[in-house]
């Protein structure tokens, strides 16, 4: 494990999947990120690289050779090594190895950045194309926020509020996989939080105006935002009951249930020329 801390929060990231395991508020000595369990959710804040979602079939062509990748790839699931660490700030790196490239044909650096900046965790993404060809991949990011935050409080007590009006509809997923069908969700800036809210999976959400979301709730003054300039899709999502909300900027989606198959005609797809270099952030505020 890796830690950093500052006079605000305490940081704890694994060398494993670069994951985020830990934000410990400490003015109230709260933990903010949610702690894993094997019944609802067993992970943190996993990386999601090369893929967001899905795939049909868990697999995907590329020239006339198909592959096999699970659910939002294999970066959450790879041992990386810190390539430079201070109190406040570390970067981990993950390169391709025989491993990735059974699943993933492209050569890659993929380099994961977490810096303190008072009350603010700065995350950011390089994905660098050490290959030949053009490459194409996904990446987001997965975090899981501690919801309802104190003992006092219920789920219905909090909203996520979106920093421009929003007028979105929710892409509707079976068994992982878009389907077409569209709902409304939100009409102005608050989305009210509920169980029932996610009785349809996650919520997905296209042409985002906003380039932030606030967490917070009526009975107490903490407030956590996530500000994700540039991605071009939001998913939010929680398991039935559980005590975590899950805020996720992403480059990229699941499949579609009418999806080819073909990697390159994947919507949301990222492409990189050889030796280009592809660079995102967002960051995680406390209030």
């Amino acid at each position: 494990m890796t830690k950093l801390e500052n006079d605000f929060l305490k940081i704890t990231i694994s060398e494993k999947g670069a994951e985020l395991t830990s934000i410990f508020r400490k003015d109230i000595q709260k933990e903010l990120l949610w702690q894993a369990d094997a019944f609802s959710w067993n992970r943190h804040a996993p990386v999601l690289f090369p893929f967001v979602g899905k795939l049909k079939n868990n697999s995907f062509k590329w020239q006339d050779k198909s592959y096999l990748c699970s659910q939002h790839g294999f970066a959450r699931d790879e041992q990386f090594s810190v390539m430079f660490q201070s109190t406040e700030s570390v970067a981990l790196k993950l390169s391709a190895s025989q491993n990735t490239l059974q699943h993933f044909p492209f050569p890659f650096h993929l380099e994961l950045g977490y810096t303190l900046i008072k009350a603010t965790l700065s995350c950011t993404y390089k994905v660098i194309n050490t290959g030949d060809e053009t490459m194409y991949f996904s990446i987001g990011a997965h975090p899981g926020f501690t919801c309802p935050l104190f003992e006092n409080e219920t789920l219905t007590d909090y909203s996520i509020m979106f920093n421009q009006d929003e007028y979105l509809n929710r892409h509707l997923l079976t068994n992982g996989l878009f389907d077409l069908r569209e709902e409304p969700v939100i009409t102005g800036k608050f989305l009210p939080l509920s169980e029932v809210l996610f009785a349809k999976d996650a919520i997905v959400l296209k042409n985002i105006r906003s380039s932030s979301v606030t967490l917070s709730s009526f009975r107490h003054p903490h407030k956590i935002s996530v500000s994700f300039e540039g991605f071009p899709y939001l998913g939010i999502w929680k398991k039935p009951e559980a005590r975590f909300i899950c805020i996720e900027p992403w480059y990229g989606l699941a499949d579609y249930v009418q999806h080819n198959g073909k990697l390159e005609e994947k919507e949301g797809i990222q492409s990189l020329k050889s030796n280009d270099i592809f660079e995102a952030a967002y960051n995680i505020e406390i209030h």
